[in-house]
């Protein structure tokens, strides 16, 4: 019997522990700066889950994933760069972080627009390990998201991201 409530008390706290022993995974960023300080330590040490993008926005596989970094394999666009795109389906409103570890252009789009970044920044001080943070406002629903890495400015057809959402 007392083996019994032992690993009954022992599974949740395994699962609480498994991203991080010091990381609350249940709260939302207060501010743009947590946000993008809470994308750089996913980009950085993970969780991560890998996917291979499409090249058509249809039938894109979904690149959101709470608290996660996204390894996305872009294929080849032919003309020597990568590219490809995901779905994105957005929980709540708010500005989205992504937070990229390539030099590649992010397009976000909903119901065929794009949408304007609010902000894209090289090199982030918050971040280091980042090649660009960029910020878009969002709304709640599907959004696909573009990636290209043009000829020259990565050898790699891996992209890594995490998209962090802040809401007021």
């Amino acid at each position: 019997m007392i083996r019994g409530i032992a690993v009954f008390i022992a599974i949740p706290l395994l699962l609480a522990s498994a991203c991080d022993d010091h990381h609350d995974h249940e709260h939302s960023a207060t501010s743009v700066n947590e946000a993008i300080a809470e994308a750089c330590e996913h980009l950085q040490s993970g969780p991560a889950t890998t996917i291979t993008a499409t090249d058509e926005a249809t039938g894109a596989k979904s690149g959101y994933h709470a608290h996660k970094r996204v390894d996305v394999t872009l294929l080849p666009d032919g003309d020597g760069g990568y590219g490809g795109f995901v779905k994105l389906d957005v929980p709540e409103a708010g500005e989205a972080a992504f937070v990229i570890d390539a030099d590649v252009i992010l397009t976000l789009s909903k119901d065929g627009q794009s949408l304007t970044s609010t902000s894209s920044q090289d090199n982030h001080p918050s971040c280091p390990s980042a090649a660009r943070v960029t910020t878009f406002d969002v709304t709640v629903g599907r959004h696909e998201l573009e990636i290209r890495a043009l000829a020259g400015t990565t050898t790699d057809a891996m992209v890594g991201y995490v998209m962090e959402i802040f809401t007021e």
